[in-house]
């Protein structure tokens, strides 16, 4: 249920924003000829140019660095091979610097448990209950799709079924039955992937800077759900800049503070972020990352 939560919610992002950026959303399977590994992702997002494979767990305690998982993430890695996106309940600091700082990757804590809600597991959820567990857990109802109304094991069928075809188009009704909060932080994901490309993409000095500016604006946006003050987003942006890039920016800051003006114009226009009367917010996203 969690793979299919994820993959909904993922497409909603997708579908929102695929005019506007350089990505593909493929569906759960084995994507050699983009990972050149045979190994089975659970959905496969291309963007800004950049594969990431995002694995989704549904593990009840944090993922340390010594389980399966990021073992298996970690061996890829290694040979160069594979740079893993993580959405999980919750990781250790430990992963979360071996994705983010390591890897150039990213985590996504959903914090709560995705389980099925229906009557097969009424059970369950009365255990939940009694071990007052229930506020950890997200209970998912079954997902109405263009292949009829799903839940884990039937999303599982349908995709491994060689004759279905599947699009981001054929799940994306079905996130408004998601939790707000869950929705937000997959479209924080999204959007920071992209946002975090934009450093690599970049080819000279100034290109560098704006592009770091953009992150440092992006994850405080990301982490304060209330507007705030453009000039003082601008000023928290840049007061964060560092070495030769802090150098940079003294010797024409003028100009950089305008250009970045106008790049939060551009992300402002792509529904990246809201810019309204002097401040800017980000209503319909949240920072994936709980803590680093």
């Amino acid at each position: 249920m969690a793979e299919l939560a994820a993959f909904v919610a993922i497409c909603a992002a997708y579908l929102q924003h695929r005019d506007d950026i350089q990505t593909l959303l493929l569906p759960k399977g084995r994507w050699q000829l983009l990972n050149y590994v045979d190994w089975e992702v659970d959905f496969q997002l291309v963007i800004a140019g950049e594969n990431r494979p995002v694995d989704v767990s549904n593990s009840i305690s944090h993922t340390m660095t010594n389980s399966p998982k990021i073992l298996e993430h970690e061996h890829w890695e290694d040979v160069g091979r594979l740079k893993p996106v993580l959405l999980n309940r919750m990781s250790s600091k430990t992963v979360k610097d071996l994705y983010i700082r390591q890897w150039s990757s990213m985590v996504c804590d959903a914090e709560w448990l995705i389980l099925l809600e229906d009557a097969t597991t009424n059970a369950v959820r009365d255990a939940a209950r009694l071990l007052e567990i229930e506020r950890y857990i997200y209970w998912v109802p079954p997902l109405p799709t263009n292949y009829g109304t799903l839940d884990g094991a039937s999303y599982d069928t349908t995709v491994s079924s060689s004759r279905n075809k599947l699009h981001p188009e054929d799940f994306e009704q079905a996130a408004a039955q998601l939790p707000e909060k869950y929705r937000h932080k997959i479209t924080g994901l999204f959007r920071l992937l992209h946002v975090n490309a934009l450093y690599r993409q970049a080819r000279t000095v100034k290109e560098r800077v704006l592009a770091t500016l953009m992150q440092n604006a992006y994850n405080y946006l990301l982490r304060n759900p209330e507007a705030e003050q453009e000039e003082a987003v601008i000023d928290y942006a840049t007061n964060r800049l560092s070495g030769g890039f802090a150098h940079s920016f003294r010797q024409d800051a003028v100009t950089y503070r305008e250009e970045f003006g106008e790049y939060l114009g551009h992300f402002h226009g792509m529904g990246f972020l809201r810019r309204y009367g002097g401040t800017l917010s980000i209503p319909d996203a949240r920072h994936p990352l709980s803590y680093l």
